[in-house]
């Protein structure tokens, strides 16, 4: 208590002194203040961080060493912040002046990288901004940044497809905005955007600042109304630093649907030697034959009893990944140079499967006296090589005792895994399927910007930016042909060759400015930007190859099969920005833009979009609060924008023509257009959004506290509408359907312990998401959209929207059967489940540091939203998933069944049926129909919590650094992810994260299941 009295009272003396030395600061000596900024947890230097002459407007930032330089009087107070730490206070009294920040994840800083990469102070932001460093990105050694970002920001949702060395990856922000189009948000790289960033090298990466929604992206135009990521890769700093790194993790498949265990092959009841699906007698324990004769003569047998261990895993191997990083950073006095190198193997949890990307990076700055020249050039080769989906699909159908080891060696003539062998001709042996279908890819991807930059005045500077993201992607997809005397063993061979080109130029030429009248500061922006996509996909195929080994398109029988399509997409813009800031604590911003695009017809390509907002911060605007204990930081933030959105593809509104065979008869050529009708007419979707929202920050930034509301609409939903034929279409273009968002976020942080050598910090996330179809076709009855065979669009109702195929049932929801046969009917429309996207995520990360250990931990959580499966309607109808053996495989009463009564009057009733069981319920041919055949019995809530990440890292004592000399740190860590799931009670199907063909809440059989990841790594400074 008395050390916090005598701090509380040397706070009071020195403000006071701080008080009268300002007001008598004509008297006292000016000086030019040098100092460095470093991150107290590992002494690295914090590029970009604002110091501020306190009480004042006087500001600077440090360079990319962390140094700054700043006039300043003597015994002025410096206020030192950066997003993610806490600020600190120092005193000019010494020169040059070394201070370390303390890391806070959530603080609220002074500088963000926003849109077109221009820094700017969040006390002028008017809407919601979060921004991740390199550190917390790395936790859990992601390959693709993105997964990084997932449960780590409120709004953001990261889904996966599936497990593949190389998986599709899906990013929303604050939830949908179009029907049928895309909802990723923009990526920017260095301030030139690009289609994605699934190849950046996650080291490279300085930080991510989060613009979330459409008010914050507002000057990148269409691309900008889902939010945008941008991304700042890492500049040269010190003397020279060499950093490397090495992670190594192994991969363990995990959550794959349980199987039943107590019945085995054959047909309702009866043992079949030759049938795949499991409803054949209970396992007994004896030996029975396993497909036919080979040709050997002998008679294959396995035991009919379930083994202890689910085979099915024993299809998997272990993955291996292996990340090599090594980089270069250096500082001169005109310029800085950042160069890095990456190698990343990866071995699938699929035997054969393998992906391996090598990478290069060269950033460089240089300063000519009032000109600055920057270049980032970014290289990688990416090599992949998998199977398609049938091992798995194959896999799941299989009995308990399928003796999987015995299939490796299929070539051989007498193995039981060769095809012409195999016990069953419906489904392939796993083992044949992973080595005769591969898919292959290689791709190049180049990426840079160059970027000139001229001072004029103190004032106004002009900046000029080019930026190129290029990729070729070369593609082979193989089948070996296979020839066998048995009917339905053959396979015809097949090769398809593709290539895909991508090339986007885009320019930026920016006018910036930055002026204070008194207590006034404007800023301005006003630029012109073009971007030119042009996409080139060749493929080449032929089918019934002549031979097993040889992959050639000419080596066939019958004809070529190919594509070849050639797309130009372009789009010019001006746009503008205005700023003016009072007395550092309101600020009003006015933007503006407009676009014309290549994408519409000339009459509709040119709109133009505004938006406004501002900020107050109450915290310093009130004289009461300034000194205030308890609240150190409060800021109100509002903003509305409306933003133009194109779901076109080039040329979608021009008619199409295609050759047909036989049109018009014989072998004449003819063409017949497109059943679409293009509709010329359409105009841009328009997203409007509003927003508000505080940043409060308590105890010094102890304990953080963010909020927000979001609304926003989206109308002219531009999507194909169903038309009468007789219009000689069977779908039209249409501006219509109105979607709309009611979203809350909630973000809180604090440290729990703060102390020179221990720091626990907690963080929590909560995002509520409301996505609703307001409207589809304007005519103000029930309507429908269907978006992916179970999900929908429904007027009224949240999007998307899972309906499933359900039985007839009572009020009560009880299934109502036939008074005789016991057996259920369909209902006469499908049923409405819910949305396939969870409305309530939650995110919570904690860190934990006692001097040189570190450990960090993260967790996500989804709740609200339900998910389909297509593996469990397979595994039903293969007997294989335990639903089909609770009853013993005998006849019995539909639970929860009633018998429809009817009276004289026409009055019906539902008596609870009690006695008439369903007939055939004991046979496979039921569970087809009446259980596989309603998709109700295979949709079930999506909730989830998940362990996503376990980091524990020690860095070595300085004490051993000086033995060793030559290196200046090492940190050791152990890595894992998805330690434990915990998922619905009724969710057996998989991960409820995954989803398939964008669709979210749909979980296919082709879909390789998760895994569970553990590791080590190594990091030295050099």
């Amino acid at each position: 208590m008395n050390k916090l009295l005598s701090a509380a009272l040397f706070l009071l003396l020195s403000t006071t002194l701080f008080a009268q030395q300002n007001r008598q600061g004509h008297h006292r000596q000016e000086l030019t203040q040098v100092g460095f900024v470093l991150s107290a947890d590992d002494d690295q230097p914090i590029p970009y961080a604002t110091v501020i002459a306190k009480g004042t407007n006087n500001y600077t930032t440090t360079d990319d060493t962390g140094k700054f330089s700043i006039n300043v009087y003597r015994s002025d107070t410096l206020v030192i912040s950066f997003m993610g730490y806490h600020t600190a206070e120092v005193t000019t009294d010494i020169n040059p002046l070394q201070i370390k920040l303390q890391p806070s994840a959530f603080t609220m800083g002074e500088v963000v990288v926003t849109a077109l990469g221009i820094k700017r102070s969040p006390r002028e932001l008017g809407s919601a901004t979060e921004v991740l460093s390199n550190k917390q990105l790395n936790e859990g050694a992601p390959v693709n940044p993105l997964t990084g970002l997932t449960g780590r920001v409120a709004g953001l949702r990261v889904n996966m497809f599936d497990s593949k060395v190389d998986p599709n990856i899906q990013v929303v922000m604050r939830g949908s905005r179009s029907l049928t189009g895309d909802n990723s948000p923009m990526y920017v790289v260095d301030g030139v955007p690009v289609p994605n960033i699934n190849r950046l090298n996650s080291n490279d990466i300085e930080s991510v600042t989060v613009l979330k929604g459409a008010n914050s992206a507002a000057l990148y135009g269409s691309e900008g109304v889902n939010g945008a990521l941008i991304i700042t890769t890492k500049s040269g700093s010190g003397k020279g630093t060499i950093n490397f790194k090495q992670t190594t993790t192994f991969s363990n498949v995990c959550l794959i649907p349980k199987a039943q265990t107590e019945f085995g092959q054959g047909i309702d009841g009866v043992y079949s030697p030759t049938e795949y699906a499991s409803w054949g007698p209970s396992f007994d324990g004896t030996m029975k034959d396993f497909g036919t004769v080979l040709p050997n003569g002998t008679q294959p047998q396995v035991l009919y009893a379930a083994p202890n261990k689910d085979v099915r895993y024993d299809l998997f191997d272990t993955g291996l990944n292996m990340q090599n990083d090594l980089s270069f950073s250096k500082k001169t006095d005109n310029g800085s140079y950042f160069m890095s190198l990456q190698n990343v193997t990866i071995k699938g949890i699929i035997p054969n499967d393998k992906s391996s990307r090598n990478g290069i990076r060269f950033n460089t700055t240089q300063n000519f006296g009032k000109l600055r020249v920057a270049s980032n050039l970014n290289y990688s080769y990416t090599s992949t090589e998998t199977t398609p989906d049938g091992p798995w699909i194959s896999m799941y159908k299989m009995p308990a005792n399928f003796p999987l080891s015995e299939m490796k060696n299929w070539q051989d003539e007498n193995s039981l895994g060769n095809p012409g062998n195999f016990f069953t001709t419906t489904v392939k042996n796993p083992y044949f399927l992973i080595d005769s279908y591969r898919n292959k890819s290689e791709q190049q991807l180049i990426n840079g910007k160059v970027e000139f930059e001229y001072q004029f005045t103190s004032w106004l500077k002009a900046m000029y930016r080019l930026g190129l993201y290029s990729s070729t992607t070369q593609t082979r997809n193989t089948v070996a042909r296979y020839d066998s005397k048995r009917s339905g063993a053959s396979v015809q061979g097949s090769v398809a060759d593709g290539s895909s080109n991508f090339r986007r130029l885009n320019g930026d030429f920016i006018l910036i400015a930055n002026k204070e009248f008194g207590k006034f500061r404007v800023s301005g922006i006003l630029g012109q930007n073009f971007r030119d996509d042009y996409t080139k996909n060749v493929n080449l195929a032929a089918s019934n190859l002549l031979f097993s080994d040889l992959f050639n398109q000419g080596s066939r029988i019958g004809n070529l099969g190919g594509t070849s399509r050639i797309a130009r997409e372009r789009q010019l813009a001006i746009y503008g920005e205005a700023t003016v800031g009072y007395d550092n604590y309101l600020f009003v911003t006015v933007t503006g833009r407009n676009d014309w695009t290549s994408l519409l017809n000339p009459d509709n390509r040119s709109y133009f979009y505004p938006g406004v907002s501002g900020s107050f911060i109450f915290s310093d605007a009130i004289s009461a609060l300034k000194d205030a204990e308890v609240l150190s930081f409060g800021k109100i933030y509002t903003s509305y924008n409306k933003t133009g959105n194109i779901n076109l593809t080039p040329y979608a509104l021009a008619l199409a023509y295609s050759q047909s065979g036989g049109f018009p008869y014989g072998d004449l050529v003819g063409f017949i257009p497109s059943s679409k009708n293009p509709n010329r007419e359409i105009k841009p979707e328009f997203v409007r959004s509003f927003e508000i929202g505080t940043q409060l920050g308590f105890f010094n930034h102890r304990l953080n506290v963010d909020f927000a509301y979001v609304y926003s609409n989206s109308e002219g939903q531009i999507f194909a509408a169903t038309s009468s034929a007789a219009t000689g279409y069977t779908t039209t273009m249409v501006n219509l359907g109105e979607l709309e968002n009611n979203i809350w976020e909630f973000s809180i942080d604090g440290d729990i312990i703060r102390s020179r050598d221990i720091r626990w910090n907690v963080g929590v996330n909560y995002t509520y998401i409301d996505n609703k179809v307001k409207d589809l076709y304007g005519s103000g009855e029930a309507e429908e959209y269907n978006i992916f065979r179970q999900s929908y669009a429904i007027k009224g109702r949240a999007y998307p929207s899972l309906k499933v195929t359900d039985y007839a049932r009572d009020p009560q929801g009880r299934i109502i059967v036939d008074a005789v046969t016991g057996l259920p009917s369909a209902a006469a429309a499908p049923t409405y489940k819910g949305t396939m996207v969870p409305p309530h995520q939650i995110g919570l990360q904690t860190s934990f540091r006692y001097k040189n250990l570190s450990i960090y931990a993260d967790f996500d959580c989804r709740l609200g939203g339900w998910m389909y499966s297509e593996l469990i309607n397979a595994m039903i109808q293969a007997g294989t998933h335990p639903m089909t053996t609770e009853y013993g495989r005998k006849e019995f009463i539909i639970p929860n069944s009633v018998i429809a009564q009817t009276d004289a009057q026409g009055n019906t009733t539902y008596a609870p049926n009690t006695n008439i069981v369903a007939k055939g319920s004991d046979k496979s041919s039921y569970w087809n129909k009446y259980v596989a055949g309603y998709s109700v019995n295979y949709a079930v809530p999506s909730d989830y919590l998940k362990m996503r990440t376990l980091s524990i890292k020690y860095t070595l004592p300085d004490a051993a650094m000086r033995k060793i000399g030559f290196v200046k740190k090492i940190t050791v860590g152990a890595e894992a992810t998805n330690l434990f799931v915990i998922r619905h009670r009724d969710n057996d199907m998989g991960d409820p994260e995954y989803l398939y063909n964008n669709t979210a809440g749909y979980s296919s059989f082709r879909q390789v299941p998760p895994y569970r990841t553990f590791g080590f790594s190594i990091n030295a400074i050099f």
